[in-house]
């Protein structure tokens, strides 16, 4: 993510390593790069199997400004389509 060159990045899936930590660094390679009305799509938001994405995915849009709209598919699998305000 680091060599990304682009100077703006109107969509981005995240599904990288499974961590608080990761899902943090991951995303600061990406927000810094989107305009209102850019997305941010994240794998795997499931509180049960994955709290550290959960909880890093919910800092993110309360710190970074987005609007988080959850999507279950079931209680194993979830997705977050957050969008820039």
């Amino acid at each position: 993510m680091k060599k990304v060159a682009f100077p703006r990045i109107h969509m981005a899936f995240l599904d990288g390593a499974h961590s608080y930590e990761y899902v943090l660094e991951e995303c600061s390679h990406v927000r810094d790069k989107q305009q209102a009305g850019d997305i941010i799509m994240f794998d795997d938001y499931t509180p049960n199997n994955f709290p550290g994405i959960v909880k890093a995915v919910d800092e993110i849009c309360e710190t970074h400004g987005y609007d988080k709209r959850v999507f279950s598919i079931s209680d194993q699998r979830g997705y977050v389509i957050a969008r820039k305000r």
